[in-house]
């Protein structure tokens, strides 16, 4: 899609540890996480709410606020939503950048490795 630099969010294992973003660094994507305070409350907001299948606007304008700000001072072209809870609360039609939900990508891989290697056969 061209992005060159990404947001992400998720837990904070996902938005502090390397693993998710050692793979697009390597392809010349820069990955940008929320700030301290950011992160903690995108955290919260998971654990306490999204997990628990509590879906609110307040939460939306929250993300909202982080995402744009990330936008406007770090300059992110799209947004890696790096935790299966995410969707819930951010898509295309809401997000202010485009949405890449980090399970549909990987169950879209699998799905294309599978029928490469039936193909294969």
């Amino acid at each position: 899609m061209g992005a060159k630099k990404v947001g992400l969010m998720g837990t904070i294992f996902t938005m502090e540890q390397d693993y998710m973003k050692k793979d697009l660094e390597k392809a010349g994507i820069q990955v940008v996480i929320p700030d301290k305070e950011e992160r903690e409350l995108v955290a919260k907001r998971i654990f306490e709410e999204l997990e628990q299948g509590i879906v609110k606007d307040s939460t939306l304008e929250e993300f909202l606020r982080i995402i744009n700000r990330m936008k406007q001072e770090e300059g992110i072209d799209a947004l890696i939503l790096g935790c299966t809870e995410l969707p819930l609360l951010l898509n295309e039609k809401n997000c202010p950048v485009p949405c890449l939900d980090a399970v549909e990508i990987h169950l879209e891989q699998l799905l294309n490795l599978a029928f490469v290697s039936k193909l294969a056969r």
